[in-house]
């Protein structure tokens, strides 16, 4: 039965804003991914979001997460009730037992600094402003990856509120088929309030080029601040500076343009791409694979990327070398995570694009995408990319065609799981899993 806003506001702790009202705010970091919604719900605690949810549903309101407002598309967004998961922030290190208590709202700049006061790190992505709730349920790839593999792989636990309110955890021992669909499945299944998540240890500082094993590589096309274009490698290891200029030194005697190399405070690295984020007007990223590296078609990209320097002079193309080898040794059956791949991830941001330019942002991504992987396998040019990066189709959600490429052979047990958990499918905006028969 439908109650009023009034009362709805009365039961919460946190903050529950209508527009016009002092705390209403449903934008993110690109204008073009929020939704004017009815009504946006801070929660303070996990039974803030339960409430939100039994009110959302028995006044017919779609329902849409925000965490760090990092996603370019309307997955995170909605125009019915947005639950802006910013307030629950709090972190706590177990020292003893390397674990971090982490709720979803937590920024991974927050993180970082909260981690290394214990000489530990998570596995979180290579942008500061991402939350982890978001980026752990969906995978989560990152600068660590080589040395401790994809993210999902080291979540714990979680703390997650179903469609129905109730609040249930979810672990390798309780609700395992849940836990199993949590990682990778993102948010088709509830709410995640907290992730219980197995911490590393780690150096308190890291050198800034690398390319051994358990290190990350990028080869950037950016734009610097004198807006003149520039291709940066750009890599992290968790090493000392020895080891890391040893590393590093085949870069160094290719003779680039300028180099800048050296230790850094491991908490430095997350920020590596802010300026990325903090471009300003519309944007929207894509993913692409490749399983070739050639000159030639690295040319072509480069073209390409010129070209869309003209009506998005923000934009960015980075190619991401990951050591996949800990990603793909895990069994695909062991998480709902499909993308077990042994291909590189490229990372197509198309950015500061005018309101004019918004019905063409989309086809202009996807031509680069194709001049990315054309010299590359089959395989490869049929993916959609690393699914994090899969803004241009996570919500065309019509047809099950890219959830289902997204998902590959775990897709009919997801869809078992999403009968269980969430049968009329409340969970909507990401990737739609349709509840099995």
């Amino acid at each position: 039965m439908a109650y009023s806003i009034a009362e709805f506001k009365a039961q919460c702790k946190g903050t529950v804003a209508e527009p016009g009202d002092e705390g209403y705010n449903y934008m993110k970091w690109a204008p073009n991914g929020g939704l004017p919604s009815k009504i946006v719900v801070m929660p303070s605690d996990t039974n803030d979001i339960a409430k939100a949810i039994k009110f959302a549903r028995a006044n017919g309101l779609d329902i849409g997460i925000l965490g760090g407002g990092h996603n370019n598309s309307t997955a995170s967004a909605s125009n019915g009730l947005l639950l802006n998961m910013r307030k629950l922030n709090t972190i706590q290190i177990d020292e003893k037992s390397k674990v971090g208590y982490i709720q979803s709202g937590a920024l991974v700049g927050e993180i970082e600094d909260e981690t290394a006061k214990y000489g530990l790190g998570a596995c979180v992505p290579i942008y500061s402003q991402i939350s982890i709730g978001g980026y752990v349920t969906a995978g989560g790839f990152g600068f660590s990856m080589g040395a401790h593999g994809l993210a999902a792989d080291s979540l714990l636990s979680a703390t997650v509120v179903l469609a129905t309110g109730e609040i249930v955890d979810a672990s390798a021992t309780e609700n395992p088929d849940l836990f199993w669909a949590i990682k990778g499945g993102g948010s088709n299944f509830g709410v995640v309030a907290e992730v219980r998540v197995k911490l590393h240890d780690h150096r308190a500082d890291a050198f800034a080029f690398s390319a051994k094993v358990y290190e990350s590589l990028f080869v950037t096309m950016i734009c610097g601040p004198d807006q003149k274009p520039y291709v940066i490698v750009n890599g992290v290891s968790n090493t000392t500076e020895e080891e890391g200029e040893a590393a590093f030194k085949g870069f160094v005697d290719l003779g680039p343009v300028q180099i800048t190399a050296g230790q850094v405070p491991w908490t430095q690295t997350c920020h590596y791409l802010d300026a990325v984020s903090d471009a300003p007007a519309n944007k929207i990223i894509g993913g692409a694979h490749i399983d070739v590296f050639d000159v030639a078609q690295v040319q072509k990209v480069y073209e390409a990327w010129e070209r869309l320097l003209q009506d998005a002079p923000f934009s960015a193309i980075m190619c991401e070398f990951y050591h996949c080898g800990r990603l793909a040794d895990v069994p695909l059956v062991s998480a709902a995570f499909a993308q077990r791949y042994q291909l590189k991830t490229v990372l197509c941001a198309c950015s500061g694009y005018s309101d004019e330019y918004l019905p063409h942002a989309r086809d202009t991504l996807m031509n680069i995408k194709k001049v990315i992987s054309a010299s590359s396998s089959p395989f490869a040019q049929q993916s959609i990319g690393y699914v994090n990066y899969g803004d241009a189709y996570c919500t065309l959600n019509e047809t099950e065609e890219y959830t289902k490429q997204i998902f590959g052979p775990n897709y009919p047990r997801l869809q078992a799981i999403k009968k269980k958990y969430d049968p009329e499918g409340v969970f909507n905006r990401w990737f739609a899993i349709k509840p099995g028969p």
